[in-house]
């Protein structure tokens, strides 16, 4: 088995030119680890009926939306979703974070 190369997080943002990006960045234990570029946007609402969601932020300022209400992050902040839990997240600005969920986790999303 090889071993990956390191992942530079500062340069990979700078190939993001769409309102909303993700590179897939590694895999930990079943788990996979997304870097996540958002530029003024929102994610449709949806679940993980068999994952909780970590998110970090990197850069800027993220909003994730629960139906428990909007949690505020800015950078250095960590928020894990418990599986099962609504929500989306969303950015009014330019931001980058981390996003660790399992792969292929059964994501149910909704266009509200």
């Amino acid at each position: 088995m090889s071993l990956a190369p390191p992942c530079n997080l500062h340069t990979l943002p700078m190939n993001a030119n769409e309102a909303w990006q993700s590179f897939d960045v590694a895999t930990v234990n079943g788990n996979a680890v997304r870097l996540r570029v958002m530029q003024s946007t929102a994610a449709n609402w949806h679940v993980h009926e068999h994952s909780d969601e970590l998110f970090y932020v990197l850069s800027g300022m993220v909003f994730i939306d629960t139906e428990d209400g909007t949690h505020e992050m800015g950078p250095g902040e960590l928020f894990v979703v418990p599986s099962g839990t609504r929500h989306r997240a969303r950015a009014d600005g330019h931001a980058s974070l981390l996003v660790v969920d399992r792969n292929n986790p059964g994501l149910a999303g909704d266009a509200s």
